[in-house]
């Protein structure tokens, strides 16, 4: 659906990406000139994730970035 738009959006954000700390996820993570990074879950919280154009220069801001059974969050 993202090549038919004709337009890369700069950063596509992921909610309930099902991601847990040291498991491999369970849905394909590439798309065509994006980068994927994710905050995973250690508990039955859900993770997120951010899908992020290759031509972007980005720092992942663990200092920001929580993870704990009520929420996580993923600052770029």
């Amino acid at each position: 659906m993202l090549t038919d738009l004709n337009l890369m959006f700069c950063v596509i954000g992921l909610s309930e990406t099902k991601i847990m700390v040291n498991q491999h996820p369970l849905f394909n993570t590439e798309i065509p000139g994006y980068i994927f990074v994710s905050q995973p879950t250690s508990c039955n919280a859900e993770g997120v994730g951010f899908f992020i154009r290759c031509d972007l220069s980005y720092i992942i801001r663990n200092d920001f970035s929580i993870t704990n059974p009520d929420f996580q969050s993923l600052w770029i």
